[in-house]
């Protein structure tokens, strides 16, 4: 764990030097390296030790189940044998070496009924890499998230087929993700005319001094199709009507173009009397939660979660307008190119037809390579 934050310190202090000397027009800075990658690695494989004792005791290394195996396999061959020969104590090298020819890089190959592959080695292949290029952190990639990216790509795979190809090759499955509880009760609006709005929080560098920026979403129930409506430091009340009118603003208002006839908001007293007002008589009624109820502005809740775990988190910015760039872009990648589990698997406003050509797989970074895009090209 040291190691982790000592090359977090090094990154940071790398980040800020480079922000000093550079123009502000290239203020994105992402926090990575292969220091920092190989930290993270070493910590998921003393992690995954852990609960490998935890379950089995002292005596673990004869009761590891195929997958334990091959997820330490898999991590070992991420580390490098030679560094993990330093942390590693549930077995040897060369035993967790021979774990992975034996489980990965050379498996039998799973059998239908008829004798043929149930997978191709080709797909195998593109669901590890997904699930490997988008698989640190909170904001994993799980089945259902790689299902409706191969989907995008032409492949149609069930959810259990990417669960068993994933274990076969020894990657873990995403962090559990939290669900409402039974006793939880939430009203129910018509999504199609339904919006909701929320500010989400971030911290920044600007000119030397760190300050936090509120950003302003809004999020359409039916289609799931979001709008960065505002950025400012420290907003207040003139700042939320001003909002309010470019939201409503006919022909070109995100309320006014959805035809949003309900907006679910919190209680924070920014959303003051006049804001509210103002949505009102555009034919936007407000709708306030009740006090201590998140989850009945659920869907604005689970949007800026997403924005926090794919971008905000993963960055330092070094200036207000860095991170207007970065929401810009991000907002396109939603609305266009990211697959939504919540209506089948499909984008809001991007192509959804499955491509008929078969051609090569490319990632396409977007927010300098904090999200990955995939198509396939001729």
């Amino acid at each position: 764990m040291g190691v982790a934050g000592g090359s977090c310190v090094v990154s940071v202090r790398f980040t800020l030097r480079a922000s000093m000397t550079t123009p502000t027009s290239v203020t994105l800075r992402h926090i990575t390296s292969k220091a920092l990658e190989r930290a993270k690695l070493t910590t998921a494989y003393a992690l995954l030790e852990r609960d490998v004792f935890r379950t089995h005791g002292s005596t673990a290394v004869r009761h590891l189940t195929d997958d334990e195996r091959r997820q330490l396999a898999r991590l070992e061959h991420d580390i490098g044998w030679r560094r993990l020969r330093r942390i590693a104590v549930i077995a040897t090298i060369r035993t967790i070496r021979r774990w992975f020819r034996e489980l990965i890089s050379q498996p039998e190959r799973a059998k239908s009924p008829g004798g043929e592959n149930r997978t191709s080695t080709e797909t195998e292949l593109e669901i590890v890499r997904l699930a490997t290029e988008n698989g640190w952190g909170s904001d994993a990639w799980g089945a259902k998230r790689i299902v409706g990216e191969m989907l995008k790509l032409g492949v149609v795979i069930a959810k259990s087929t990417v669960s068993a190809v994933l274990r076969r090759h020894g990657v873990p499955p995403a962090p559990q993700r939290g669900r409402v509880q039974d006793g939880d009760h939430v009203i129910v609006h018509d999504p199609a005319t339904t919006a909701a709005i929320d500010f989400a929080q971030v911290m920044i560098l600007d000119q030397g001094r760190i300050c936090q920026m509120s950003i302003l979403i809004a999020i359409h129930l039916g289609t799931r199709e979001i709008e960065i409506v505002h950025v400012a430091h420290d907003p207040d009340g003139r700042i939320t009507v001003q909002c309010a009118r470019n939201l409503t603003m006919e022909g070109v208002g995100f309320f006014k173009r959805l035809g949003i006839k309900t907006v679910i908001m919190d209680r924070d007293p920014i959303f003051t009397q006049d804001f509210r007002h103002l949505l009102a008589e555009a034919g936007s009624e407000p709708h306030r939660i009740a006090p201590r109820c998140p989850w009945e502005n659920g869907y604005a809740e689970r949007f800026i979660r997403s924005l926090k775990e794919n971008l905000l988190r993963k960055c330092l910015f070094t200036s207000e307008s860095a991170l207007r760039l970065a929401l810009a872009e991000f907002q396109i990648y939603f609305n266009h190119e990211r697959p939504h589990q919540g209506i089948d698997n499909r984008t809001v406003l991007g192509n959804s037809d499955v491509p008929q050509s078969m051609g090569k797989v490319v990632r396409i970074p977007r927010v300098g390579g904090l999200i990955n895009h995939y198509e396939r090209v001729a």
